[in-house]
Protein backbone atom coordinates (compact mmCIF):
# COMPACT_ATOMS: atom_id res chain seq x y z
CA UNK A 1 0.00 0.00 0.00
CA UNK A 2 2.72 2.28 0.56
CA UNK A 3 4.01 1.71 -2.48
CA UNK A 4 1.13 2.28 -4.49
CA UNK A 5 0.80 5.63 -2.56
CA UNK A 6 4.72 6.94 -3.60
CA UNK A 7 3.53 6.33 -7.04
CA UNK A 8 0.38 7.78 -7.20
CA UNK A 9 1.88 10.62 -5.53
CA UNK A 10 5.06 10.96 -7.65
CA UNK A 11 2.63 10.59 -10.85
CA UNK A 12 0.23 13.70 -9.65
CA UNK A 13 3.19 15.66 -9.26
CA UNK A 14 4.33 15.11 -12.86
CA UNK A 15 0.84 15.73 -14.03
CA UNK A 16 0.43 18.86 -12.03
CA UNK A 17 3.76 20.29 -13.31
CA UNK A 18 3.10 19.65 -16.73
CA UNK A 19 -0.10 21.00 -16.57
CA UNK A 20 1.15 24.06 -14.80
CA UNK A 21 3.57 24.90 -17.47
CA UNK A 22 1.25 24.32 -20.42
CA UNK A 23 -1.19 26.74 -19.09
CA UNK A 24 1.22 29.34 -18.77
CA UNK A 25 2.48 29.55 -22.19
CA UNK A 26 -1.03 29.25 -24.33
CA UNK A 27 -1.29 32.96 -25.05
CA UNK A 28 -1.84 32.18 -29.43
CA UNK A 29 -1.79 36.50 -29.15
CA UNK A 30 1.20 37.88 -27.35
CA UNK A 31 5.07 36.79 -26.54
CA UNK A 32 8.21 37.83 -25.03
CA UNK A 33 11.09 37.87 -25.52
CA UNK A 34 15.06 38.19 -23.92
CA UNK A 35 16.23 41.64 -23.03
CA UNK A 36 19.14 42.72 -25.35
CA UNK A 37 21.74 44.50 -22.66
CA UNK A 38 24.52 45.66 -25.57
CA UNK A 39 27.40 47.46 -24.50
CA UNK A 40 29.89 50.37 -26.12
CA UNK A 41 29.85 49.21 -29.91
CA UNK A 42 30.82 50.96 -33.17
CA UNK A 43 29.17 51.16 -36.04
CA UNK A 44 25.16 51.37 -36.58
CA UNK A 45 22.69 50.04 -35.49
CA UNK A 46 21.02 47.33 -38.39
CA UNK A 47 17.61 47.91 -36.68
CA UNK A 48 17.42 51.16 -37.16
CA UNK A 49 16.66 53.22 -40.37
CA UNK A 50 16.25 56.72 -39.50
CA UNK A 51 17.82 57.75 -36.10
CA UNK A 52 16.86 61.61 -35.52
CA UNK A 53 13.68 63.62 -36.83
CA UNK A 54 14.49 67.19 -37.39
CA UNK A 55 11.72 69.80 -38.99
CA UNK A 56 12.55 70.48 -42.35
CA UNK A 57 15.02 68.24 -43.06
CA UNK A 58 12.43 66.61 -45.61
CA UNK A 59 11.95 63.08 -44.08
CA UNK A 60 8.67 61.65 -44.22
CA UNK A 61 6.65 59.34 -41.52
CA UNK A 62 6.83 55.75 -42.45
CA UNK A 63 4.16 54.88 -39.86
CA UNK A 64 1.05 56.42 -41.89
CA UNK A 65 1.33 57.18 -45.49
CA UNK A 66 -0.65 58.36 -47.85
CA UNK A 67 -1.81 56.07 -50.99
CA UNK A 68 0.38 57.65 -53.45
CA UNK A 69 3.52 57.13 -50.95
CA UNK A 70 3.18 53.50 -51.18
CA UNK A 71 0.78 53.13 -48.30
CA UNK A 72 0.13 49.87 -47.35
CA UNK A 73 -3.86 50.27 -47.14
CA UNK A 74 -4.57 53.41 -44.37
CA UNK A 75 -4.28 53.92 -41.13
CA UNK A 76 -5.75 50.83 -39.61
CA UNK A 77 -3.89 49.62 -36.99
CA UNK A 78 -1.87 50.95 -33.79
CA UNK A 79 1.36 50.62 -32.36
CA UNK A 80 1.48 51.13 -28.64
CA UNK A 81 4.85 51.42 -26.82
CA UNK A 82 3.91 50.63 -23.02
CA UNK A 83 7.31 51.47 -20.90
CA UNK A 84 7.72 49.32 -17.39
CA UNK A 85 11.22 51.29 -16.69
CA UNK A 86 12.74 54.38 -15.50
CA UNK A 87 14.21 55.22 -18.63
CA UNK A 88 13.53 57.39 -21.67
CA UNK A 89 13.15 55.15 -24.37
CA UNK A 90 13.22 55.75 -28.52
CA UNK A 91 10.61 53.68 -30.09
CA UNK A 92 11.21 52.83 -33.80
CA UNK A 93 8.90 51.45 -36.57
CA UNK A 94 9.81 49.64 -38.98
CA UNK A 95 13.35 50.79 -38.39
CA UNK A 96 12.43 54.68 -38.21
CA UNK A 97 12.15 57.24 -35.51
CA UNK A 98 8.69 57.83 -34.63
CA UNK A 99 9.19 59.35 -31.45
CA UNK A 100 10.17 58.29 -27.35
CA UNK A 101 8.35 57.59 -24.33
CA UNK A 102 9.26 58.49 -20.93
CA UNK A 103 9.94 56.25 -17.97
CA UNK A 104 6.93 54.54 -16.84
CA UNK A 105 4.62 55.69 -19.58
CA UNK A 106 2.93 54.79 -22.84
CA UNK A 107 2.75 56.20 -26.44
CA UNK A 108 0.87 55.37 -29.98
CA UNK A 109 1.13 55.68 -33.17
CA UNK A 110 -0.97 54.94 -36.23
CA UNK A 111 0.54 52.47 -38.65
CA UNK A 112 -0.60 51.16 -41.77
CA UNK A 113 -1.99 47.69 -42.09
CA UNK A 114 0.55 45.13 -42.90
CA UNK A 115 3.66 43.22 -41.68
CA UNK A 116 4.94 46.15 -38.97
CA UNK A 117 8.21 45.64 -37.29
CA UNK A 118 8.61 47.58 -33.51
CA UNK A 119 11.56 48.78 -31.93
CA UNK A 120 12.99 50.20 -28.66
CA UNK A 121 16.14 51.49 -27.45
CA UNK A 122 17.27 53.10 -23.94
CA UNK A 123 20.39 54.82 -24.56
CA UNK A 124 22.65 55.96 -21.37
CA UNK A 125 25.41 58.35 -21.10
CA UNK A 126 28.17 56.03 -20.90
CA UNK A 127 27.60 54.75 -24.16
CA UNK A 128 25.84 51.89 -23.59
CA UNK A 129 21.82 50.90 -24.58
CA UNK A 130 19.04 48.59 -23.79
CA UNK A 131 17.58 47.41 -26.60
CA UNK A 132 13.75 45.52 -27.07
CA UNK A 133 12.72 43.58 -30.41
CA UNK A 134 12.43 44.08 -32.89
CA UNK A 135 9.40 42.01 -33.26
CA UNK A 136 7.54 42.23 -36.45
CA UNK A 137 3.92 41.13 -36.77
CA UNK A 138 1.50 41.16 -39.86
CA UNK A 139 -1.13 43.73 -38.24
CA UNK A 140 -4.51 44.51 -39.96
CA UNK A 141 -6.95 46.78 -37.74
CA UNK A 142 -5.20 45.50 -34.28
CA UNK A 143 -3.26 47.21 -31.81
CA UNK A 144 0.52 45.94 -31.24
CA UNK A 145 1.54 46.29 -28.59
CA UNK A 146 5.27 45.99 -27.07
CA UNK A 147 5.61 45.95 -23.42
CA UNK A 148 8.80 47.03 -21.52
CA UNK A 149 10.55 45.65 -18.42
CA UNK A 150 13.76 46.04 -17.26
CA UNK A 151 15.18 42.41 -18.06
CA UNK A 152 12.50 41.20 -20.61
CA UNK A 153 9.79 42.25 -23.00
CA UNK A 154 6.25 41.30 -23.85
CA UNK A 155 4.27 41.54 -27.10
CA UNK A 156 0.34 41.36 -27.72
CA UNK A 157 -1.19 41.76 -30.98
CA UNK A 158 -5.28 42.55 -30.01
Amino acid sequence: MKRINQILTVGLLICGLSFTSSAQNSSKDGGSGDNAKMEKSRGADPNIKVGERKNGDGQTSKAVQPAEQGARGGGGCKALFDNHTGNYVYCYIDGYLEGYVSPYGNGAVNVSNGTTSLYAVAEFTDGSKTTWGPISKYCSYQTFELELYGSYYNWYLY
